[in-house]
């Protein structure tokens, strides 16, 4: 099994890479193992946007701010 923080560095280097749809798969994993961690919620967020998921992203955006 994954380590939350080695899903969070992955998926982060796959969204600065620009690389946005494949950053939402180790994300989606990292939040759900931790879904409280905002930094989490919001690179998730942004990954779905710039991939074009806006309902997805609105959710994850949503989280962040409840």
């Amino acid at each position: 099994m994954d380590d939350v923080y080695d899903l969070y560095q992955r998926g982060m280097a796959l969204l600065e890479d620009g690389h946005f749809h494949q950053a939402t798969i180790p994300l989606s994993k990292a939040r759900d193992l931790e879904p409280d961690k905002t930094s989490i919620r919001e690179a998730l967020g942004r990954a779905y946007f710039r991939s074009g998921g806006f309902e997805e992203a609105r959710a994850e955006f949503e989280a962040v701010v409840e």
